[in-house]
């Protein structure tokens, strides 16, 4: 009989003729292999250059020891100029006007009733500023632009400011 299989499977496999077949019996499953080791978890920071202030990159580093180091790549080339976005709605334009006495402005804007900025009437003059622990007043005529600048100093704390001119 196991000659008889054995003849069967030659000439199946080998065949007879110019016909040719090939039959695949699967075998049983081998054992199982051993566990795999576990992973090691990894972190990522940025890597900079001796003196600290230029990133070149990362460097990845694993909890097993292991740690690269991933530069940063150059610059590609720019890209095309893209198309021109369409045109966007007009806005609404406010008026500011000045009243016949000149102590008042006027600001009008589409949809909004109108806001009218008064002139403050000058103050009275304050009282003379008392000296106390240390504080300076110091003004710079030649700073400020449109205004006059000041710094006040009051022990190790300066304030810098600048007052518009009258």
């Amino acid at each position: 009989m196991k000659f008889l299989m054995l003849v069967m499977i030659l000439t199946m496999t080998v065949g007879c003729g110019k016909q040719t077949k090939s039959i695949t019996i699967d075998g049983k499953d081998g054992k199982d292999g051993i566990d795999g080791k576990d992973g090691s978890s990894c972190s990522v920071a940025r890597a900079y250059d001796d003196s600290g202030l230029l990133s070149i990159g990362v460097r990845v580093s694993c909890t097993d020891g292991s740690s690269e180091l991933v530069l940063n790549g150059s610059n590609g080339q720019n890209g095309a100029t893209g198309a021109q976005g369409i045109q966007g709605e007009p806005g609404n334009s406010c008026s500011i006007s000045r009243g016949n006495s000149q102590n008042f402005v006027t600001i009008q804007c589409p949809n909004n009733d109108p806001v009218v900025v008064q002139d403050g009437a000058d103050g009275e003059d304050g009282e003379d500023a008392i000296e106390s622990d240390g504080c300076t007043l110091e003004f710079d005529p030649n700073q400020g632009g449109n205004g006059r600048k000041y710094t006040l100093t009051c022990g190790n704390l300066s304030v810098t400011f600048t007052a518009d001119k009258q």
